[in-house]
């Protein structure tokens, strides 16, 4: 995530043209990089992402109750 920061920032800061891509995929969440994709946001950066999440969790981020 912090590469597709360097990368998605470098035309404001430098003036370098770049496309980055972020491919994401977590069994276990999307908090801290939900944190990182919002301070993207705030820097104004440009690109191309793609996430995905598999399983369940609750609302605390444990995962499903053990049966």
């Amino acid at each position: 995530m912090a590469s597709l920061q360097a990368a998605a920032t470098v035309v404001c800061d430098h003036g370098h043209p770049m496309i980055p891509f972020y491919i994401f995929y977590s069994m276990f969440g999307f908090q801290r990089t939900g944190d990182q994709i919002w301070a993207l946001a705030d820097a104004r950066g440009r690109g191309f992402m793609m996430g995905a999440t598999a399983g369940r969790n609750d609302t605390d981020g444990r995962g499903p109750p053990a049966r």
